[in-house]
């Protein structure tokens, strides 16, 4: 019977040594097993062509099914609706833009009415008009390619809507 005893505290003794090992080893493989079955990715995962992206993110598609996929629309149509609202974004934008210029404009009256001394000669007048007019220019063709890239994400992104839409269908 010592001897069984003995077994049996050696074993105890092992496991006692080896249970912090084997906590450490247990915790990431239900974090793993529990992010694979319920975590849901923080940003569209699938492209164009329908493609996951990310070796987890094709075991979530996996594990998740439907899930996965009612996801991923829900994140491809709040990309689609931020980008169509850019527009007016802008606008807003803008506004409180020449909203800043008008009281700017206030304010430098009152400087100048105040100090003649500080007003701008009509060379620096001019020079600052040029300025204002190329910013003006170059402002045009930044939003100009801002809106052909917006354009081409929005195709993309509505090609990738139908895709996941398809795959809805098939679950």
């Amino acid at each position: 019977m010592a001897s069984y005893r003995g077994f049996e505290s050696a074993g105890m003794r092992l496991l006692r040594e080896w249970s912090g090992l084997l906590l450490l080893l247990a915790l990431p493989a239900c974090w793993f097993f529990w992010s694979v079955q319920w975590g849901a990715p923080e940003k569209l995962v699938v492209d164009s062509d329908g493609q996951i992206s990310g070796y987890i993110n094709n075991l979530r598609q996996s594990a998740q099914g439907e899930r996965f996929w009612r996801q991923q629309l829900g994140l491809v149509r709040e990309e689609i609706d931020y980008i169509e609202k850019a527009p007016q974004r802008a606008r807003e934008m803008e506004a409180l833009m020449a909203q800043g210029d008008r009281e700017l404009m206030q304010f430098n009256q009152e400087l100048y009415r105040d100090h003649p001394e500080l007003r701008p000669s009509p060379a620096q007048l001019r020079a600052q008009q040029l300025r204002d007019a190329a910013d003006r220019i170059e402002d045009l063709q930044f939003q100009a390619i801002i809106r052909q890239a917006e354009q081409e994400s929005l195709r993309r992104l509505r090609i990738t809507e139908q895709v996941i839409i398809a795959r809805l269908k098939n679950e």
